[in-house]
């Protein structure tokens, strides 16, 4: 073995440098698992789901209970609103498109995602589509 001697009387060697080796690994391994419980964490915050339990209630209400629980801004035309046929519902933890999509079935409007902004216009008349 080599041994050298330190100030302060300490003694290093083969040993001291197969310590540091096993302290980087140690190290190493804790932050590849701190990094791992972030990722999982943050993944989780971007999976939103939607639960509602609404029955013949305004399509604005709503619209404005989905806004509150999954953060996105909700951007249209509010007169669109005050023509829509109320909503019945009833889901648990879906996904903000899944609750969207049961909201709009029925209505005279669609809606398009865009970042963590959804745009409602009202839909297209297929007919006049055809006739070009």
């Amino acid at each position: 073995m080599i041994y050298s001697k330190l100030r302060g009387g300490l003694w290093t060697g083969l040993w001291a440098g197969q310590a540091m080796l096993n302290k980087n690994k140690c190290k190493t391994g804790i932050k590849l698992i701190i990094l791992s419980f972030l990722i999982f964490v943050n993944a989780n915050s971007f999976a939103q789901t939607i639960s509602l339990n609404e029955r013949n209630t305004p399509f604005e209400t709503v619209i404005n209970k989905i806004q509150l629980q999954s953060n996105y801004d909700f951007i249209g035309n509010t007169s669109l609103f005050k023509t829509a046929k109320p909503v019945s519902l009833s889901v648990n933890k879906v996904t903000l498109k899944e609750a969207l999509d049961l909201c709009f079935e029925n209505q005279e409007m669609t809606y398009t995602l865009k970042d963590k902004t959804v745009v409602i216009k009202k839909k297209e008349d297929l007919s006049c589509r055809e006739s070009f």
